[in-house]
């Protein structure tokens, strides 16, 4: 289909026309677009945000514009897309970790996302890579964990902040293995590989994309992936359950949220634009590179995410002695 048809189609479909007894409505978006992302520049966030502001922007007419936005737990970014005004122009990019996560285990986290925010689509799914020096004595999994049971509350774990992915994974490894590790929380997974890598920690759970480069240059070593399978980009590494772990498991996903509060035609608009770029063989190819696959959600599915992840995580969370 042409633009041009597109946009009349799409403009008719979600009602942008005249309406009788109101004004006609704006074209959306008639302005750039902010992306608001949590992590700072080079995190897996940022990256699935610019990807998507490169097709969005192109299917839209319209620049979408990535800003990081690190801070209290990553959820900076998700308050501040709530202050702006709800009118599509600005959007959220989040994974789990800020925008499920920290909310249930940080009481300073003051944020309701099943009523916040309204799902556009689910970026990217994936697993994460356990990770440590590549100069450790670790080896494998088992020697990680004999290591921290020598030394208990010695051995430290990054991540990229309270209530991330990364935390809760390590988390779950401690009660399985009966280990206490000290927890070093980072603004971000750069900062936190750096110091992994730099020897200020020793070991940390984090997605492909960040940890890539450290662990091609010989830097960083891989122990065991949380995915069901072993990924493609690891073929010898193992998964935590053939590692022994079986209950040490969970994926990371990146969504595109837009706030509730967002008129109705413009986050069905957004929501149809983002289902064709994910439908898209060039976007899941670059997605599938990164070390993640694509998950399409249908119009169920996108109503009723957040609420099943926050009913998905907080029993886990209560187990951990992570919530309340």
């Amino acid at each position: 289909m042409q633009r041009c048809e597109l946009l009349r189609a799409g403009a008719a479909a979600l009602g942008l026309a005249l309406l009788p007894g109101r004004p006609r409505a704006s074209r959306y978006p008639s302005r750039p677009v902010r992306l608001l992302v949590g992590f700072p520049a080079g995190s897996a966030s940022d990256a699935r945000a610019r990807l998507a502001a490169q097709h969005l922007g192109a299917a839209l007419q319209q620049p979408f514009v990535v800003e990081n936005l690190p801070g209290n737990a990553a959820t900076l970014a998700a308050s501040l897309a709530l202050r702006a005004e709800a009118d599509g122009h600005t959007l959220l990019v989040s994974s789990h970790g800020p925008l499920v996560i920290a909310p249930l285990v940080n009481p300073n986290v003051k944020l309701d996302p099943a009523r916040a925010f309204a799902t556009l689509g689910l970026l990217s799914n994936g697993g994460y890579v356990l990770l440590v020096r590549a100069d450790a004595p670790y080896r494998s999994v088992a020697d990680l964990v004999a290591a921290a049971r020598a030394r208990p509350g010695k051995l430290s774990y990054s991540s990229s902040g309270t209530g991330s992915g990364n935390h809760l994974l390590m988390e779950m490894l401690k009660q399985a293995t009966g280990t206490d590790l000290l927890h070093v929380p980072y603004k971000g997974a750069s900062p936190s590989l750096t110091d992994l890598a730099g020897g200020i920690v020793d070991a940390s759970f984090e997605t492909w994309i960040p940890a890539a480069p450290l662990v091609e240059a010989g830097k960083l070593r891989p122990l065991a992936v949380t995915a069901a399978q072993r990924e493609a980009f690891l073929p010898r590494t193992p998964t935590l359950a053939e590692a022994g772990l079986p209950e040490v498991n969970g994926d990371f996903w990146i969504g595109l949220f837009a706030p509730a509060a967002t008129p109705q035609p413009v986050r069905a608009l957004l929501a149809q634009a983002t289902r064709r770029m994910l439908a898209q063989p060039e976007y899941q190819a670059a997605v599938q590179q990164a070390g993640s696959g694509v998950k399409l959600l249908d119009d169920a599915e996108l109503a009723d995410f957040l609420p099943r992840e926050i009913a998905r995580w907080r029993p886990v969370l209560q187990r951990l002695k992570l919530a309340a």
